[in-house]
């Protein structure tokens, strides 16, 4: 399977004709903007009136490939693993109290963006830091 386009030649007698013939040709490639792994685990308790659940995310680092559609900018991204909480508790019957605690890792999303044509980089870079949610839940 070749992964240009084929042309196909047909010869007659005395007078020469050509005609050409387009063929699709099907070919697997990576997703573009997705790294080449990434995970995402959840573990859960119940026990009566107390929930806990806790996450954990990963994602490869990845890098965009330099062709026909990338000319401007280079791409790449780093890799990313969090950890999240979340806690339920039930003190009444219809009164809960509630924890979450996101990032508890303090990741960092980074992004360089290289401008081909330039030699120098552009870098992004988020810190979110460790987050915490606290409410109570009235149901009525």
């Amino acid at each position: 399977c070749s992964s240009d386009l084929e042309t196909w030649t047909i010869n007659s007698s005395p007078i020469y004709t050509s005609t050409t013939q387009y063929i699709t040709i099907y070919r697997k490639q990576k997703l573009e903007n997705m790294p080449d792994f990434s995970a995402n685990f959840i573990l859960g308790y119940d026990l009566k009136g107390f929930s806990l659940r806790i996450s954990y995310f990963y994602k490869d680092g990845y890098s965009l490939p330099n062709d026909i559609h990338y000319k401007v900018v280079q791409v790449m991204e780093n890799k990313l693993s969090r950890l999240d909480i979340a806690v339920k508790q039930q003190i009444l019957d219809n009164i809960y109290l509630i924890l979450n605690l996101n990032n508890l890792t303090n990741s960092k999303e980074e992004s360089i963006y290289k401008l081909l044509e330039q030699p120098w980089k552009t870098y992004q870079a988020y810190r979110n830091g460790i987050n915490c949610d606290f409410g109570v839940r009235i149901e009525l």
